[in-house]
């Protein structure tokens, strides 16, 4: 489930996925900046042209990892 991102969620967490260069500009419009370094983005340019290609994982795994951040979510949740 996505949420709108607040100005003071850059303090609370320490890593931000962008899908693509869209998702991390409004996250620095957002924000006003990343002076920490936590962003990365899920979508990169190809290195052979101008095709888009999934950085570091593929959709399973970021599937798995959603998952996992669900679970975490929900155990911080009662606790």
């Amino acid at each position: 489930c996505a949420v709108q991102l607040q100005k003071s969620d850059y303090a609370k967490y320490d890593l931000f996925v962008g899908m693509d260069g869209a998702n991390i500009r409004n996250m620095l419009r957002i924000f006003g900046g990343d002076s920490a370094g936590k962003y990365t983005r899920h979508i990169r340019r190809s290195e052979r042209g101008n095709r888009r290609v999934l950085a570091d994982c593929t959709n399973d795994e970021m599937l798995s990892i959603l998952r996992i951040l669900e679970e975490v979510k929900k155990a911080i949740r009662h606790n």
